[in-house]
């Protein structure tokens, strides 16, 4: 039920977002033009997955075998987040936790909205291969029987996540000796605690965008504690008096929020699917055969349809998508959004701001689309540059 109600919407209307652009553009159009070579040209791209040994032949995979099949990709990263529930079920079973208190943690985390962004959005989809891989090898750890899978588990996922989440297997083989077996909630509310912890920890020293309250794309690092969150909750629940009664009613209650929670961040994400769709929809009709070269400046009265949920917004995403669209690698597109500008210099058309500055234009080979209003030019000096820009970004 939380499955349909949670993401059956965006199983339906989803889309491709942000990285996920990118990512398909880099498989088709990347030097080596897919195949096992695709993992060297991931490892060139100007974002975060090239940081991570294991992602770029992960990537690879995926857009050789789904290629632009958008509800495919979709279904893939949901398929990883139910292994995930079940490798959190195991985990917990293993360490002797009641079989309420493990089913409900693997429901609640799978419906957790504060890090549903490893659900909703296709290049997140990874991470949660990474704690089954977690969770699975400290399964194997517990039993104490020498088992290959063990180490390759642990190896694996370290090298999808963060190199310094070693911290968490090590964690998570250590809470393991008596926190469930000693039957004392109190330790569990320690373990969870402490994996809550060390799921931001391994995150430490990052950029600003990696912050536990970040909305959105950004709630993706809340993967691993969030867990903890949910564990400690239903520990501390235990612990009340009458737990038989408050126990069920704190579950009931916490996962109905979330999955309320849940359906309005998937209405959030087919928003900006569906203004993606219009937008390239609208730009191809404008602009229906670009010539070879050409740079699209495209006009972004709307980046986000909530916070943290982009449309276009960044240098990476339309232009992935604007080369898909064409099927085109030398056809790049940028997004302008209100904090943007466009500089008619002498020699070109200059993007300011949004870490655009690289990404100019020589006059002839740029092309500035308003879709909202059905407006395109392409400037071929500076005077016809300034008579055309629109108002809001014209300098």
């Amino acid at each position: 039920m939380a499955l349909v109600v949670g993401f059956g919407g965006h199983v339906r209307h989803g889309g491709f977002v942000a990285d996920d652009w990118t990512n398909l553009a880099t498989y088709r159009f990347g030097p080596h033009h897919g195949g096992l070579g695709a993992v060297a040209d991931y490892r060139q791209v100007d974002l975060p997955s090239a940081n991570h040994a294991a992602l770029p032949v992960l990537f690879t995979a995926e857009y050789a075998l789904l290629g632009d099949h958008v509800r495919l990709h979709i279904l893939l990263a949901l398929a990883l987040a139910v292994l995930l529930s079940l490798a959190l079920y195991a985990f917990a079973r293993e360490l002797g936790a009641p079989g309420w208190f493990a089913v409900t943690l693997a429901v609640l985390a799978f419906v957790y909205p504060f890090s549903d962004a490893n659900r909703f959005w296709i290049a997140a989809g990874w991470n949660n291969l990474a704690l089954v891989l977690y969770f699975g090898g400290a399964v194997l750890a517990l039993r104490r029987k020498p088992h290959a899978f063990t180490f390759v588990a642990f190896v694996a996922a370290i090298l999808i996540y963060e190199l310094v989440t070693v911290a968490v297997a090590i964690l998570l083989v250590g809470l393991a000796v008596g926190v469930w077996r000693r039957s004392r909630w109190v330790w569990a509310a320690v373990g969870a605690l402490a994996f809550v912890v060390v799921g931001y920890l391994v995150l430490v020293p990052a950029e600003d965008f990696y912050t536990p309250l970040y909305p959105g794309i950004g709630n993706r690092i809340n993967l691993m504690a969030g867990i903890g969150m949910i564990a400690l909750v239903l520990a501390l629940a235990a612990m009340l008096p009458g737990a038989r009664i408050a126990v069920p009613i704190v579950a009931a209650v916490i996962g109905v929020g979330f999955v309320v929670k849940l359906r309005d961040h998937s209405d959030d994400y087919t928003r900006s699917a569906q203004l993606q769709g219009r937008e390239l929809s609208g730009l191809r009709a404008l602009v229906p055969h670009p010539p070879p070269g050409t740079t699209i400046y495209l006009r972004q009265p709307t980046s986000e349809t909530s916070p943290g949920i982009p449309t276009f917004s960044w240098r990476w995403d339309l232009s992935g998508a604007t080369k898909v669209t064409y099927g085109d690698p030398s056809v790049p597109g940028y997004p302008i959004a209100s904090t943007t500008k466009l500089l008619c210099e002498a020699d070109g058309v200059h993007p300011q701001g949004n870490g655009l500055e690289a990404f100019t234009a020589a006059y002839g080979h740029a092309i500035l689309v308003d879709v909202e209003n059905s407006r395109v030019s392409g400037p071929d000096d500076p005077a016809s540059c300034r008579a055309t820009m629109w108002p809001s970004t014209a300098r």
